[in-house]
């Protein structure tokens, strides 16, 4: 019963986790590591703000982007140089094992960016700015949205038009945030 089950559970991951999924993935852990660094930049911030200590605050963001930098920077700097291994340990091969490789390469730089703006973003909700956090996510999305389908159908880029897309967001995206955090001094 139970060599039967793991046999059927196997087939259902190998089913759902093409390795084509990968680089979402990829993308997915390590945005992941930069909303914990926002959330726990964001838990900083705010008490030291509820103690009116403004200066220590500020000092808290800086540290906690430069540590989400930072670390961001390793992460994507360990999946770059091992890309091609973490798709061959998916199950890629050929085709689909060059394209998540490059589709990788491309998209991993901008982690860095990723790191920082959600960091900045949490600031601003820490210090009481929860709007312009949200406006700057919300223009960012929609921005994709519109952009994706340019790049990827309309000009023909296919995969790397996605890539190239969402390289291009972060760049706004952390662009934006610090748009907002100027503004809110």
């Amino acid at each position: 019963m139970r060599r039967s089950f793991c046999g059927y559970l196997n087939a259902v991951i190998r089913h759902w986790w093409p390795p084509s999924g990968l680089p979402l993935q990829s993308s997915f852990y390590s945005v992941s590591i930069a909303v914990g660094f926002m959330i726990a930049a964001t838990a900083m911030i705010s008490r030291s703000i509820g103690r009116w200590a403004v200066t220590l605050a500020r000092r808290q963001a800086g540290a906690a982007t430069v540590i989400a930098a930072g670390v961001q920077t390793c992460v994507a700097l360990l999946v770059i140089m091992e890309r091609h291994d973490l798709v061959a340990l998916a199950g890629a091969e050929g085709e689909t094992a060059r394209l998540a490789a490059r589709y990788l390469a491309i998209t991993m730089p901008s982690l860095i960016l990723m790191a920082v703006a959600p960091t900045c973003s949490g600031a601003l909700r820490a210090e009481g700015f929860g709007a312009q956090a949200m406006y700057v996510t919300l223009f960012s999305g929609v921005l994709l949205m519109v952009l994706d389908p340019i790049l990827i159908v309309w000009l023909g880029l296919g995969l790397d038009g996605a890539a190239i897309g969402l390289f291009c967001i972060s760049h706004l995206y952390c662009s934006a945030c610090d748009l907002f955090c100027g503004a809110s001094q």
